[in-house]
Parts: structure tokens; C-alpha cells; sequence
């Protein structure tokens, strides 16, 4: 029975500080000034018989340090003067007290409570936290595209100091990213808006979205909530694609006694054409391409195996020791995008063990090559 009594103490003690500590948190910035609104359900009348108002900021020790007292000229003695200004207002006899803080310094972090004490009994009914911190700007941005199935990245920094926009042009498959904008510092806390096509599309810091063939552009746009700094922006201009570049090769046999060797591969990629697949010697740089005029030696074919590929090979004719010695590569080019090659060279290796020299037309490496092709990143 004692042990309830006990807890039964505990709670209603628990209950009562909930219902006086009317918490609150204020991030602040030093040099802005401040006020703190305590509203004791005093009278004025009252302030002059007994009752005491008072403005308290408790301390590292645990105490209390009073910076204010009502205006009851009694108390002198037992309070100090306070150091910062206050407004008393009433409202039908009740008493209302500003505090106001000129100039926020750092050392007026801390936790500020509105007192009453009436009959030397102390009620503490308001708590103020102070966080107070000097102004600081966002510092560097980075802007990041993450596919969710992948996890592939694709990153941008605005850096500290610039003045202007910063944009990057990057071309990808279409699906479901997520973008998100992080600033290295800021105080108060920056504020984020992300931009989808010029509208708005969150304020937070990250979004999860899909992207089409009918985007054009994502940004960010963040901002430390203070006149004295600028809103500074991050932006991706977008080129979506719906199919991922590939090129798959295979081997050709050949022989050198007027002999010639055939390279086909078949090219996937978005929008592929004829005209747009090209095939580069790696030791002269010549290339070779199904428009235009032609190379002596080297014969060209091409056909559409439908939407978004291509069946391209080029003949090799009058093999001699060079053309062993030569690499091979096939490319898609795109004004808009970029050039893409496969990662491996084509080379015509000598048979084995064959007497009449005959020899076979094989990717560097293996007899087959599925090459993921490799963004070059060359645009215009």
C-alpha cells in the first residue's frame, strides 16, 4: 500500500510538470533580437501586495539566475535588477510581460522560464529553449540522381562561392530514380524546393520520382531562411532514354591468301539507325560508315532488325600483315548524346596451326563479346 502511495505521488508530481512546462524550442541567430511573452494570471493589483513575477535562465549548475522581477519596489532587496528590458501590458487588470533582447548573443542559449511565486513558493509555467548561433550560408551543394533498381549515381556540386547556377547535362534510361540535395552546412536549417520541369515538387530534401522520355530537367534550389544570403540552385538537364545501349559481336573466319574477314555486330540503342553506327581502325583512326564515301578495302553492310536496332558489318578485303596487327571498333554515334563504342577492340587472330593461313576475325580476349557499351560523354 505504501509503495502505491509512492508511485501515485510520482505521477500526479509527473502530470503537474508536464502541464507547466509549456516547452518550447526557438532557433536563433546572434545580433537578431528576441522577445519571451510570460503570462502569470496576475493581476496588477497583485503584482503589488506579495506576488512576484519572475524571468529566470537556468544555469549549468542547476539554479536559477533571475535577470527580471515585477515592479514590486519590495523586492529590491531579494532580486537584482534585470538586465534585460520588459513591457508590461494588461488586459482587463491582467498582467502581460515582454521580454525583449535588444542584440542575441551565443551565451543566451539556454533554457528561460516564466516564474510566479506567491507565498515564497515558486511555479514555473513556461519554458523557452534558446539555441542561438551565428548566421552561417548552405556552404557546397551536391545534387544526386540514384536509379532504384541499380543503384547507379550521378552527382553535381554547386561549390561555396558560386554565385550563379550550376547545371550538368546527362543523358540516362528512363525509370524510377531518386534525387535528392544536400547542402554542407547552413544555419537556421536551409530550406529545400525540388524542381521537376520547372515546377515544384517537394520541399523536402529527397524525392523519389519517374522519369520518361518527357522530362527535360530536375533541380534543386536551397536557401538558408535569411535576407543576407542568396537561394542557390543545382539542376540536371535531362535527356531520358527508354533502351539501354548494347552492341553483341561475333567471330568471322578469314584467309590470307585473298582472303577477307567480316565483323558483324548487332546494335541496340535508342532511335539506332544505319547512319548513326560507325567503324573505327584503333592503329590508323580511319572509320568506316554506311554514308558517305566509301574506304578502299573495307565494305560496309547494314540492315534494321526493327525499332531500336541494327545489324552492321564490315568486310575486311585483301588481307595483309597490317590489317593482323590492326584493331577494330564499332561505335554508335548521337549529336545529342554522345558517342558509345564496346569496351573490347575487335582483332583478326591467325588460326591456329593452319597452313594455309587462315585466320579468324575474333573480339580481343574471346571468341564472343556481349560489350556493355561505355558513355564517352562527348557533347556538344
Amino acid at each position: 500500500m505504501e509503495l502505491l502511495k509512492i508511485c501515485a505521488v510520482c505521477v500526479i508530481m509527473a502530470l503537474s510538470q508536464l502541464g507547466l512546462s509549456n516547452a518550447e524550442t526557438r532557433m536563433l541567430v546572434a545580433g537578431d533580437p528576441q522577445e519571451i511573452i510570460c503570462e502569470p494570471g496576475i493581476t496588477v493589483a497583485g503584482l503589488l501586495t506579495g506576488n512576484v513575477h519572475l524571468l529566470v535562465k537556468h544555469n549549468e549548475n542547476g539554479n536559477d539566475d533571475v535577470v527580471f522581477r515585477n515592479i514590486n519596489h519590495l523586492l529590491e532587496a531579494k532580486y537584482p535588477e534585470a538586465q534585460y528590458k520588459m513591457k508590461l501590458i494588461t488586459v482587463k487588470s491582467m498582467a502581460s510581460f515582454h521580454y525583449n533582447f535588444t542584440a542575441l548573443k551565443p551565451s543566451d542559449s539556454g533554457v528561460w522560464q516564466c516564474v510566479t511565486e506567491i507565498d515564497q513558493i515558486k511555479s514555473y509555467y513556461k519554458n523557452v529553449t534558446f539555441h542561438v548561433e551565428p548566421a552561417q550560408d548552405v556552404g557546397s551543394v551536391e545534387l544526386t540522381l540514384t536509379k532504384v533498381k541499380g543503384g547507379k549515381e550521378t552527382k553535381l556540386v554547386h561549390q561555396d562561392g558560386d554565385a550563379g547556377p550550376t547545371s550538368s547535362s546527362v543523358t540516362l534510361l528512363s525509370g524510377v530514380y531518386t534525387l535528392s540535395c544536400m547542402a554542407e552546412s547552413g544555419y537556421p536549417k536551409p530550406g529545400y524546393k525540388l524542381y521537376r520541369d520547372g515546377n515544384l515538387i517537394s520541399t523536402d530534401n529527397s524525392v523519389t520520382l519517374n522519369l520518361t522520355t518527357a522530362d527535360t530537367n530536375i533541380g534543386c534550389k536551397v536557401a538558408v531562411p535569411r535576407p543576407e544570403f542568396n537561394e542557390h540552385t543545382v539542376m540536371f538537364n535531362l535527356k531520358v532514354k527508354n533502351v539501354d545501349p548494347k552492341i553483341n559481336c561475333k567471330s568471322a573466319n578469314a584467309e590470307v591468301a585473298g582472303g577477307r574477314a567480316v565483323m558483324n555486330c548487332t546494335v541496340v540503342a535508342e532511335d539506332v539507325t544505319c547512319s548513326k553506327v560507325q567503324w573505327k581502325s584503333g592503329t590508323t583512326n580511319d572509320t568506316y560508315k554506311h554514308t558517305g564515301s566509301k574506304v578502299r578495302g573495307f565494305d560496309l553492310s547494314c540492315q534494321s532488325n526493327g525499332k531500336n536496332s541494327v545489324w552492321s558489318a564490315l568486310e575486311v578485303r585483301n588481307l595483309n600483315e597490317q590489317h593482323f596487327a590492326d584493331s577494330y571498333f564499332i561505335l554508335i554515334t548521337d549529336n545529342a548524346d554522345g558517342t558509345y563504342q564496346i569496351q573490347e577492340p575487335l582483332r583478326i587472330l591467325r588460326k591456329p596451326g593452319a597452313l594455309n593461313g587462315a585466320a579468324e576475325m575474333v573480339p580481343l580476349g574471346s571468341l564472343t563479346l556481349v560489350a556493355v557499351v561505355t558513355l564517352l560523354k562527348l557533347f556538344l
